[in-house]
């Protein structure tokens, strides 16, 4: 206020004669009081909006969560009593990978390359006579179930007993735009079977040691298959754009704090697939560079990037902070924010939640060892 009155002083005096050059000089100082108390009323105002919606976003989040255990639970007792693979046929095994929930999971074979994961054979068939020769390929083709969909047990449920698949899908590299359920690799399929391709690492005892697979931990597998580059790829073939660019504004790219690093250090000797930490390191930045926030949570974020430009202010929740992610990878919970379209690790920590929680536990089910073999 002193520097705007001492730079209008001069212009004011110009303007106005001396005897009423003090009552213009009152009435701008007293209109950059009104328009400063106005300006925070309208800042307090847009502030705790953001509190309540932040709030509303929590209770939904809270929400859905309840809804996806018991979701989980309706799954595995269909498991129990032998629905759920009806008229799919028996998996001959389960995938063990690095990817404990849907969230984070790649969205296609082979984006995230450094992604590790397991399936052991588990039909009457012989396992090391079943996989002879196999090991001469590089790549094979996985074909399983979408076991964790949440559409599977409507069936089952009296609040949502529609098991009708829609007709269109919003693929999230799409925006929200809506597109043919068969023109896309949607989990949401009249028969949820899904073809992944996946590098052939080695094969021991029975076990195929797998990367880049796009597969959730307890995928169940139908069959496996190996790739004929001669005949699996297509000359001339043709995509949509959005398939190879999508039309959303990519991340710019993945940071990972100081503090973050060091508690990934420190956490390493409790993974099970990773012992390298370079490796551990390019993975993150492999899943977190694909965005893999949902169309609502993205445009949250460039909503509120908007409104930081405009107000050079970052009051994004209630504690002043941008709105964290998360996303479980092996044994890890790693959280994450997004501003100007860089991601930023900011928390790297044990996920006790998911060493302890029931879900995916076919493997055990099945009396499998979850345990996975790592070369050091």
């Amino acid at each position: 206020h002193h520097t705007s009155i001492s730079m209008a002083s001069p212009l004011l005096k110009a303007l106005f004669p001396s005897r009423t050059y003090a009552a213009a000089l009152i009435a701008f100082v007293v209109s950059l009081f009104v328009q400063r108390a106005r300006a925070r009323r309208l800042g307090a105002s847009l502030h705790e909006e953001r509190v309540l919606r932040a709030a509303e976003m929590r209770k939904t989040e809270e929400q859905r969560a309840g809804r996806t255990r018991i979701e989980r639970e309706l799954r595995r007792l269909m498991v129990d009593q032998g629905n759920f693979h009806k008229g799919l046929g028996e998996p001959i095994g389960y995938i063990e990978s690095c990817f404990r929930e849907r969230n984070g999971t790649p969205r296609q074979g082979g984006v995230v390359p450094l992604a590790r994961s397991t399936l052991k054979l588990t039909t009457n068939i012989n396992p090391v006579h079943a996989l002879e020769g196999l090991e001469q390929y590089s790549h094979v083709w996985l074909i399983f179930i979408f076991h964790e969909n949440t559409n599977v047990t409507r069936g089952v449920r009296e609040d949502r007993p529609s098991s009708v698949v829609k007709a269109k899908v919003a693929p999230p590299r799409l925006d929200g735009k809506r597109v043919g359920l068969f023109s896309t690799r949607t989990p949401h399929r009249p028969n949820p079977i899904g073809l992944s391709l996946a590098r052939l690492d080695r094969i021991e005892n029975g076990t195929l040691y797998l990367l880049g697979a796009d597969l959730v931990h307890g995928t169940p597998v139908l069959d496996v298959k190996p790739y004929l580059p001669n005949h699996d790829s297509a000359a001339g073939a043709t995509a949509p754009s959005w398939t190879v660019e999508a039309p959303i504004v990519p991340l710019k790219s993945v940071e990972i704090l100081p503090e973050a690093e060091d508690s990934m250090r420190a956490l390493m000797p409790t993974l099970k697939y990773y012992r390298d930490y370079d490796e551990l390191r390019a993975l993150i930045k492999q899943v977190l560079i694909q965005d893999i926030r949902s169309v609502r949570r993205r445009k949250y974020d460039q909503e509120y990037d908007r409104d930081k430009r405009k107000s050079k202010a970052r009051v994004i929740e209630d504690d002043g902070q941008p709105e964290r992610h998360r996303v479980s990878i092996d044994n890890l919970n790693v959280v994450f924010i997004v501003v100007d379209n860089v991601c930023t690790v900011v928390i790297i920590e044990n996920d006790s939640m998911l060493e302890n929680e029931a879900s995916n536990n076919v493997l055990e089910q099945e009396g499998e060892s979850s345990s996975v073999q790592i070369d050091e």
